[in-house]
């Protein structure tokens, strides 16, 4: 329904484009069933340890609520989509909390559209809902039950979560191609607004940490006021341009000696013949905040990061973008899972047209807690860069310098 919503406001994707979305999709959908499952087997659960019985009337009830709750959720989003042009998320909340004046900017038109869709899914949904409840009958006590109830709650954390890997999901799983509408109609909304309400919690508690004078006086003191001529050191108009980013590394270990031997021999050789930046800072703590930064010159942010929120990530800018305008092929590497933190939605968002990953590589050659270790992820590199063609931006995020140092 929110497809040929978005259809008749002009928005479409091809047939396989269109079986992709519902195909990656499906996983959130999943993990909503999931969740109220678990939600009905404790009560169920309840029930036995209180009464001996299973009664359905509290499971109807409860079933009843998620249902309307998934089909106001659905309706604002299928309405909001035209002019957010993003899938339902936490910032909802914001205008719930100034409804009044939010009322002010709301169209006639879209309330009508709203309350058309609300009827019309609630309508769907309870249809199913009463043809379903005649299969469901009051059952005897049996204390397999508590078991079973257990049971099936515990195995429910694996689709809730989405699989057993170690990235759990993400809206970044959703994110399969470089249309951006195809990979917003594999969110789920409720999903995305649970996900983004969990990630934003305490995430505005920001204090401050110089005064105003002292502030000003680093920042002044990091602006160049003098006239400097510019120069230029590349020998080529457009070279092939490879970016590594090491992954958990530290300026500590460069020009540094450990029982008389250089720790990082190569690259001190090419701080001599390179050009070598010695007064470059890192951009927060983590690689996800380091990512946008180094490509969207996008500041750390202290207690999260911009790769969790897709539809933010959508409107960054990057060097790909730039570089893609100017006849550039780009490529990411990595030898873990990309899907990890966000990544992938952002490379896709960003003009990366080719992301290698874990899955490019052979179940069999994972020798990493995250996937495969640099050797490989480097002789595969190596082997593809004889078919790239030029010019090309190559970027590559290692992973074996990443604890737990494997």
């Amino acid at each position: 329904m929110f497809y040929i919503f978005q259809l008749i406001s002009g928005w479409s994707l091809e047939a396989s484009q269109l079986m992709n979305s519902f195909r990656y999709g499906v996983f959130m959908d999943i993990s909503i069933c999931s969740f109220i499952g678990m939600i009905l087997l404790l009560v169920y659960f309840v029930q036995i340890l209180t009464k001996n019985r299973i009664s359905i009337s509290p499971a109807n009830q409860i079933t009843i609520f998620f249902l309307l709750v998934i089909a106001i959720f659905y309706s604002i989003d299928i309405v909001l989509y035209k002019e957010w042009r993003f899938r339902l998320d936490d910032s909802i909340i914001l205008y719930i909390q100034g409804l009044k004046e939010a009322t002010h900017f709301i169209d006639y038109s879209n309330t009508i559209k709203f309350i058309g869709c609300l009827l019309f899914l609630s309508g769907i949904i309870f249809y199913i809902a009463v043809k379903a409840k005649k299969y469901l009958q009051p059952s005897t006590f049996k204390k397999s039950y508590l078991i079973y109830s257990l049971i099936l709650c515990g195995l429910l954390i694996i689709p809730l979560r989405g699989g057993i890997g170690l990235a759990p999901l993400s809206p970044s799983w959703a994110y399969h191609s470089d249309n951006l509408f195809a990979n917003h109609l594999s969110l789920n909304p409720l999903w995305n607004f649970i996900y983004t309400l969990n990630q934003n919690k305490g995430s505005n508690n920001y204090s401050n940490y110089l005064q105003d004078s002292e502030a000003k006086i680093t920042f002044d003191s990091l602006t160049n006021t003098s006239d400097s001529s510019s120069f230029q050191f590349l020998k080529q108009l457009k070279p092939n341009i490879i970016l590594i980013f090491l992954e958990s590394f530290t300026s500590n270990f460069l020009n540094r000696k450990h029982k008389e031997l250089e720790i990082t021999p190569h690259l001190n050789s090419w701080l001599k013949k390179g050009v070598y930046f010695d007064n470059a800072y890192a951009s927060g703590d983590r690689t996800d905040k380091g990512l946008p930064a180094v490509l969207s010159s996008y500041p750390s942010q202290s207690k999260t990061s911009i790769l969790k929120y897709s539809n933010k990530t959508d409107k960054l800018e990057s060097i790909a973008d730039q570089l893609h305008l100017r006849g550039y092929t780009n490529y990411f590497y990595y030898g873990g899972d990309l899907l990890f933190a966000g990544m992938n939605s952002y490379f896709l968002a960003n003009g990366f047209n080719h992301l290698i990953d874990k899955e490019s590589f052979d179940p069999l050659s994972y020798n990493a807690k995250w996937g495969v270790h640099d050797h490989l992820l480097f002789r595969k590199i190596l082997t593809d860069l004889d078919t790239l063609s030029s010019p090309f931006f190559l970027n590559i995020l290692t992973i074996s310098s990443h604890p737990p140092y494997d």
